[in-house]
C-alpha cells in the first residue's frame, strides 16, 4: 500500500455496515471474517496463515484480497482444500473503494509476516483506522506496535501452530479496544499521520 492510499483511506468515513460491505463483496457468512489484505508476497506469510487455519476449529471466514504475487492461486487452492467453502479470493489490485469494503467487512486483520519483513504495515494502520483487531507476528516493529498499543494479538513469528492457537483464542473470545488502543487510533488521524511523516523527513 502506498502512502497516498493510506491517507485516502484514513480520510474516508465509514458509510456502511459490515453486513452491507459483505453483501457487496458477496461474502456469505455469519462467522467472524479474517482479512489478508495486500499482495501475496512470500515475505508476507499468507501460506503460514493458510496452514494455521487448517488447525482452527472455531467458525471463521477468510477473505484474501490483493494482487497475486509470490504465493499464487494454485498454492492457495491446494492449502485450503479442507476449508475452501470458508474462503473468498479477490486476487487482483484493489481500488480504494474495494479496500474500504474489505476493511469494513472484516473483524480481524491478519498479518502473518515472516521475519524478513520488518517495515511499516499499511494494512495495520488502515485496520486500526477502522477499529479492527490486528493479529500479527511478534517480531520487530510489527509486534511492538500491536503489543504496546493493545490493538490485538501476537503470535510467534513463522510458527503456524502458534498462529492457530492465537486465532482460536481471538475467534473464541473476541476483542475490544481499550483506552491505549483508542488513543493510538486517534493518533492515526490524517493530520497526525501527515505530521509524523513530515517529522521523519525533517530529521534526515
Amino acid at each position: 500500500m502506498s502512502f497516498t492510499l493510506n491517507i485516502q483511506i484514513l480520510e474516508k468515513k465509514i458509510t456502511m455496515t459490515s453486513d452491507e460491505a459483505k453483501k457487496k463483496l458477496d461474502v456469505k457468512t455469519e462467522a467472524p471474517v479474517l482479512l489478508s489484505l495486500g499482495g501475496t508476497r512470500f515475505d508476507k506469510g499468507l501460506d503460514i496463515l493458510l496452514d494455521a487455519l487448517s488447525q482452527v476449529k472455531e467458525p471463521f471466514y477468510l477473505l484474501i484480497a490483493g494482487a497475486e504475487q509470490g504465493i499464487n492461486r494454485a498454492t492457495i487452492e491446494d492449502k485450503i482444500k479442507g476449508y475452501q467453502s470458508q474462503v473468498k479470493m479477490v486476487l487482483r489490485y484493489l481500488s480504494i473503494e474495494e479496500v474500504d469494503l474489505c476493511l469494513t467487512a472484516a473483524d480481524y486483520i491478519v498479518l502473518p509476516y515472516r521475519k524478513a519483513f520488518d517495515g511499516a504495515s499499511g494494512p495495520l494502520a488502515e485496520g486500526v483506522g477502522y477499529g479492527k483487531c490486528i493479529v500479527g507476528a511478534n517480531h520487530g516493529s510489527l509486534g511492538k506496535l500491536i503489543e504496546e498499543h493493545h490493538i490485538g494479538y501476537t503470535f510467534e513469528s513463522e510458527d503456524c501452530m502458534s498462529l492457530a492457537k492465537v486465532l482460536t483464542c481471538a475467534l473464541k473470545n473476541g476483542f475490544e479496544y481499550d483506552e491505549y488502543a483508542k488513543k493510538y487510533r486517534e493518533s492515526l488521524t490524517v493530520d497526525n499521520f501527515q505530521r509524523s511523516y513530515l517529522n521523519v523527513y525533517l530529521e534526515k
